[in-house]
């Protein structure tokens, strides 16, 4: 009886480290979406997404939210995702479902401060452990559909951030945002597309403000770039795309499961300057979110 349970034991070992070397093993499957994601290549990030969430949001919608417009960095992203290094995850898998906890070691974006064989440099940092590294912790929910392992992300509990865009003060411009609503994880940072035109005959200068709701929880939705309280000026005719860049914290309150973000334009001869409340800035015209 002891033979065999050696001889059990044995086999279930060498069964889990196959599963785990597997191509399509939970943790093989994560370690792929977390390379994708972080080299910006969201075809193959959305390729190991569950069929539920896809129903949700579709490759456009996701693609659209998450690239930064930014080849540099995209460049960057891709030469240093091959040195993305993991502790060994914690793994829990009943039927369909699995749950893997993982510590991973990603590469940081200052780590290419040179311009000349920056793949070469990037050997030598990692071979002398220079390589400067950031440590992230997170736990992927995954399920299995038609034999395959895909991370569930939950899209259907997901935040709703909502935008809105406003022309005030008599500016001549048009001014939209591209898409009304985007679908926020906790922890994951998202872009939105904004649109403005200059529709006089003459140059016009503008600057935006931004009220977001609910003030009570502005402090779990990080704003990380905007642009906001930044003079824009169109000349006639002209048109420009802008973005705002956020993520949702981690920390945020299950209760909290919306936001809704607006932007102002104003012409900059009639802004005011006032000062900063609960997050938001307060222009002459409008401070509190309008309507209900």
């Amino acid at each position: 009886m002891k033979r065999l349970s050696l001889k059990s034991a044995a086999f279930w070992a060498v069964l889990l480290i196959v599963q785990g070397c597997s191509s399509n093993s939970p943790v093989e499957v994560v370690k792929r979406y977390i390379g994708a994601t972080y080299s910006w290549d969201y075809s193959k990030a959305y390729e190991l997404i569950s069929e539920a969430d896809k129903k949700i949001q579709t490759f456009a919608e996701y693609k659209e939210s998450r690239g930064l417009d930014d080849p540099i960095i995209e460049e960057r992203a891709r030469l240093l995702a091959p040195y993305i290094r993991y502790e060994p995850p914690e793994v829990s898998i009943d039927r369909d479902r699995a749950t893997v906890r993982i510590v991973r070691h990603l590469p940081s974006w200052s780590a290419i401060s040179f311009k000349r064989d920056v793949k070469k440099k990037l050997k030598s940092l990692h071979r002398s452990g220079d390589l400067p590294m950031i440590k992230a912790e997170e736990t992927f929910q995954l399920v299995k559909e038609k034999g395959r392992w895909r991370i569930f992300l939950n899209w259907a509990e997901a935040v709703i951030v909502m935008f809105e865009a406003e022309v005030k003060g008599g500016l001549p411009w048009e001014f939209g945002v591209k898409k009304g609503r985007v679908i926020a994880r906790p922890g994951e940072m998202l872009k939105v597309s904004y649109w403005a035109r200059n529709i006089s005959d003459e140059e016009a200068t503008g600057i935006a403000s931004r009220i977001v709701a609910p003030k009570e929880a502005i402090e779990y939705l990080e704003v990380v770039r905007c642009f906001c309280l930044l003079e824009e000026t169109l000349k006639a005719g002209e048109g420009k795309e802008m973005s705002l860049v956020l993520r949702v914290s981690r920390d945020i309150p299950e209760g909290v499961r919306s936001y809704r973000i607006r932007i102002e334009f104003y012409p900059i001869e009639s802004w005011l300057f006032d000062t900063f409340s609960g997050g938001e800035l307060k222009s002459e015209a409008s401070s509190a979110w309008p309507g209900p």
